[in-house]
């Protein structure tokens, strides 16, 4: 089992940094950025308290050789299921691939705290369990670099965002609600 844990501090409130990341413009920029050939939305709900959503996502990262050999797989993808809890400002998630779904998993939260001077901490903590005879702290490990990577360049998007609220509010502007992703 591998854990880890990441986090980024913005010029923005808790709320906003939800919006933009359930912000359709947002989502398409980052599976852009991520190299993510598909995204499709399974399920989507929403109420008052929570959003729950769904996603299947397509990489075009090439299979390696080794697993290829050992699954006849020609793709890498997951699922995602997400819970994000409106009053906590909490996001918790789940996480199985597309090849040995019944023995990797990955579960986390994002929580998004308030700071002083209306920014916001966004802490991303989670662990990744391989249950694959031979290669599994191998497949964690890889795991674990590739979720940091994502991260990171997930931090960057994000930041870019901000900074054109920022700017919308510099210039005397009103910031605009965003159109979310959906089903």
């Amino acid at each position: 089992m591998k854990r880890f844990q990441l986090g980024q501090d913005l010029d923005t409130t808790p709320p906003r940094s939800w919006e933009i990341f359930f912000a359709e413009s947002f989502n398409k920029e980052l599976c852009q950025t991520l190299n993510l050939n598909e995204h499709e939305i399974l399920n989507f709900e929403e109420d008052d308290k929570l959003l729950k959503v769904s996603r299947r996502y397509v990489t075009n990262r090439e299979v390696p050789k080794a697993i290829k050999r050992m699954t006849g797989a020609k793709t890498l993808g997951y699922t995602t299921h997400e819970i994000y809890d409106k009053e906590l400002n909490s996001l918790d998630w789940t996480f199985i691939p597309l090849i040995f779904e019944e023995d990797v998993k990955g579960k986390g939260k994002i929580v998004s705290e308030p700071l002083p001077g209306g920014r916001v901490r966004r802490s991303f903590a989670g662990l990744i369990d391989a249950d694959v005879p031979f290669i599994g702290e191998k497949l964690e490990a890889r795991l674990s670099e590739v979720i940091a990577e994502s991260f990171q360049k997930g931090s960057a998007l994000m930041r870019k965002y901000v900074a054109m609220d920022v700017k919308t509010l510099a210039d005397g502007g009103e910031l605009q609600p965003m159109p979310r992703i959906s089903k």
